[in-house]
């Protein structure tokens, strides 16, 4: 789409914006648009502040999945939905973890929980409706967001590693708390980035980058089970778990810092290596291997949190 530059005054150029946009987003003479800078190229996007459209989803459980639900609500709440109307036909649902079918009505007031803000509003014999009071932020609650994500995932590994020098099942019983707050601003961090005024190839980094620390809270949530079968675990593992945890959360960390210079990565680098070595070079019992085998991909987040680092300091770069 092309559009013709105009003079008005002695210094200032305008461009105008399509009508069919301004129409569809309701602008109006004096409200602000936000207008970011990329390279050769200039994005306007509505201020967060601004009316923003109000999404409803529509979410049919048919195939009547823990899991998928699951997946659904936490996708529909990142996206933005402000509500979400459940309809089924069946009031329960299988858990194929458990092997078990669960009451869909218990299901869905439990998972309240899992998501900041989410409340059931309205309920029926074969629907919920979900809204979630979650709207206008300020870009610093991002920064608060990740901090606040660092230090529970610091005092969940931390708690972790103490208890396996004592009673390992007396933390066993209450990891679901720790790994399901972590997940719960988690996604709440994803939600508002996702209203941010980031550039769109910075969100997606941020999301790759969150998604993944997700997915390494459900690994060390399997870790637990893995500890908690050797009920008490040997000294080795004891220790790489430890050195693992303990470079995740440098890292972590480090990421948060906004380091001006990336090759403060390094000595993190190097130890990531000398894990990989001891780890290669030890020999391990079966059990011992399958708790070692389940954490050591957490090394592999490295680049991640590397290329999230460059990506947030674009502009130095020009």
């Amino acid at each position: 789409m092309k559009r013709k530059v105009n003079k008005v005054g002695n210094n200032t150029l305008t461009v105008s914006l399509p009508s069919k946009w301004a129409q569809k987003h309701q602008i109006n003479a004096g409200d602000e648009l936000e207008v970011i800078e990329q390279r050769k190229s200039l994005e306007i996007q509505l201020k967060t502040s601004l009316k923003r459209e109000r999404k409803i989803a529509h979410l049919p459980i048919d195939k009547p999945l823990k899991h998928l639900v699951n997946r659904s609500l936490s996708t529909l709440y990142v996206l933005g939905f402000e509500e979400i109307e459940i309809s089924f036909k069946e009031k329960k649902l299988y858990d194929q973890q458990e092997d078990k079918y669960i009451n869909i009505d218990e299901y869905l007031k439990s998972v309240m929980n899992k998501f900041l803000g989410m409340e059931v509003i309205s309920q029926s014999p074969q629907k919920f409706t979900l809204h979630i009071f979650v709207k206008d932020f300020e870009e610093k609650e991002l920064s608060i967001a990740q901090h606040r994500i660092y230090y529970l995932t610091k005092e969940f590994l931390e708690t972790f590693i103490a208890k396996m020098k004592q009673d390992f099942s007396s933390f066993h019983e209450q990891h679901y708390f720790f790994h399901d707050n972590i997940a719960k601003f988690n996604f709440y961090f994803q939600r508002i980035l996702y209203f941010s005024e980031l550039s769109e190839q910075k969100k997606a980094k941020m999301f790759a980058l969150y998604t993944l620390i997700d997915k390494i809270m459900d690994t060390i949530r399997h870790l637990s089970n893995r500890v908690n079968e050797m009920k008490k675990p040997s000294l080795k593992v004891q220790q790489v778990l430890e050195r693992i945890f303990s470079w995740f959360l440098a890292m972590h960390a480090t990421y948060l810092e906004n380091p001006p210079d990336y090759q403060v990565y390094e000595p993190l680098i190097k130890e990531r290596y000398t894990i990989l070595k001891y780890v290669n070079k030890t020999s391990f019992t079966v059990s011992e291997q399958k708790a070692v085998s389940e954490a050591i991909w957490i090394l592999d987040i490295i680049n991640e949190f590397v290329e999230t680092t460059l990506f947030l300091q674009e502009e130095k770069f020009y």
